[in-house]
């Protein structure tokens, strides 16, 4: 369910015109998702490195490795100015909702979500940040 949230965030953190208005260049990327909730013992990070091609910023799933499946989550986008964009999320059938801002300047991105719902029965609250940094042309 993590993977499906942090995907649905970065698709809408990567929306094209939002993306390419504000810098968002084809090249290497690197990504750094931390995410942390009450209910963990700790945050988790996790970094990954992707080549974005141009025609892969019209499709974030093409460089975020496609739609988990069994993902039921939905994005509805709130408003887009000059620094970037802000969307609302909703997973009805996994009882999850959240919202996000996402920013772009050249070379760089960082966003954050706040998601809230229920798990196990359990109310919890969870929040996702995410730093983008592009290191250059792609590797040949």
């Amino acid at each position: 369910m993590i993977r499906s949230l942090v995907f649905a965030m970065l698709a809408a953190a990567s929306s094209t015109s939002v993306a390419q208005q504000q810098g968002m260049q084809p090249g290497e990327w690197e990504l750094t998702t931390t995410i942390s909730s009450p209910m963990m013992p700790q945050p988790q990070t996790a970094t990954v490195k992707h080549c974005i091609k141009a025609e892969d910023l019209a499709d974030p799933s093409r460089w975020m490795g496609g739609r988990p499946p069994g993902s039921d989550c939905s994005l509805t986008p709130l408003e887009r100015d000059a620094s970037g964009a802000s969307w609302e999320m909703a997973c009805p059938a996994s009882g999850f909702k959240g919202r996000g801002r996402a920013r772009f300047a050249a070379g760089m991105m960082d966003s954050e979500m706040q998601m809230s719902g229920t798990q196990d029965g359990r109310k919890f609250e969870m929040q996702t940040k995410t730093r983008g940094r592009r290191l250059g042309p792609c590797p040949s």
